[in-house]
């Protein structure tokens, strides 16, 4: 089937060979209507920190949902590339079921110095998976996120992501100290922290 098909099923009512041939009474069912809608994208954040963030894109798009077996992959359905500033290499990504049979697909787009990762146009060298990339970033920098569906034909989906350094702090936990007692100092840097899944 493809968008805007109707289907009708038929039952032909004959009890048995022998019978009658009923054939030319038919139970019809209300004719049903194929109808496929444009994927929706979203982003785990709209701002990235410019080095050793994560961002999980995620396109929930059921009529890409081929498989009732397995997770299916949706090829290079996914680029990210720079809005206001030239990345230098578009980054193009997989987008991988995150189960059988869920219609939900994902792919994880990392920040950094340069574009590395990825498959299809721009490649540059390997990432950790096909579905798995690393953008250049700049401060102030914007990068469309961009979902290319098959149906309805030619379709797409975009999202912004915004890049900004992130302002470390350094601070002690009190003003003064006794002798023989330990200072605390707590740094903050959203940049430091390099992975979404391990402190």
């Amino acid at each position: 089937v493809s968008n805007g098909d109707i289907i009708t099923v038929f039952y032909n009512d004959s009890p048995n060979a022998t019978a009658a041939d009923n054939s030319s009474s038919y139970i019809a069912t209300d004719p049903i209507a194929i109808v496929t809608s444009l994927g929706v994208l979203s982003l785990s954040k709209d701002t990235a920190y410019l080095s050793g963030d994560t961002v999980v894109a995620t396109v929930v798009d059921l009529d890409r949902n081929q498989s009732l077996t397995s997770a299916d992959t949706l090829n290079t359905a996914l680029k990210v590339t720079g809005s206001n500033y030239s990345v230098g290499t578009d980054l193009a990504l997989d987008l991988v079921e995150n189960g059988v049979n869920t219609g939900t697909f994902l792919a994880t787009i990392r920040t950094g110095t340069t574009t590395a990762g990825g498959v299809g146009t721009g490649g540059g060298a390997a990432g950790s998976g096909e579905n798995d990339g690393t953008i250049k970033t700049v401060q102030g920098g914007i990068a469309n996120v961009i979902y290319t569906d098959t149906s309805p034909s030619a379709s797409s989906a975009t999202k912004n992501l915004s890049f900004s350094a992130s302002n470390a702090t350094l601070a002690f936990d009190a003003d003064s100290y006794s002798l023989d007692t330990y200072a605390l100092v707590t740094l903050v840097d959203e940049e430091r922290n390099t992975s979404n899944t391990v402190a």
